[in-house]
């Protein structure tokens, strides 16, 4: 068995132009640019220290994404729950559709889209327990994860 991963630093996904995706990410997600590569990418701080990041790099430029063109992805942020009212109000001030769904557990989501179509999503975990899927195999060790699965 491998040591733990605690977490992510950075996710890095291609744009179609750095300055509107820059301006998203930083009027709509309250992210913050730790530098710029002009022609090439602006890396995104996100969270309290230490920060999260994510590069916005357009197509060709990052040795790891140098055959794709835009590409979607999806990755998930987590707020707090008592900020799940704020988040609501902020979406809709910034003309961002981001429709909410409330899980069984109690977990609040917001689903929306970037400028490039990537699909996005905000998470408010009211706990511990996950809230299960439609037709998920959970593993007899994993069921005390899940809401309703004890």
């Amino acid at each position: 068995m491998p040591p733990k991963i605690k977490g992510y630093h950075e996710i890095a996904m291609t744009v179609s132009d750095l300055q509107r995706s820059e301006r998203f990410y930083r009027q709509a997600l309250g992210m913050s640019v730790l530098f710029r590569i002009p022609g090439q990418c602006v890396i995104m701080m996100m969270g309290d220290p230490p920060h999260r990041f994510l590069g916005l790099w357009l197509p060709g430029t990052h040795s790891a994404l140098a055959n794709q063109g835009i590409c979607k992805m999806h990755f998930t942020m987590e707020i707090d729950i008592a900020d799940v009212d704020d988040w609501d109000a902020h979406f809709r001030d910034h003309s961002v559709h981001a429709p909410k769904r409330v899980k069984e557990n109690g977990d609040v989501h917001f689903d929306f889209e970037d400028p490039d179509g990537h699909p996005l999503e905000i998470w408010a975990r009211t706990g511990t327990q996950l809230a299960g899927m439609p037709g998920a195999e959970i593993p007899p060790e994993n069921k005390g994860l899940f809401f309703g699965q004890d």
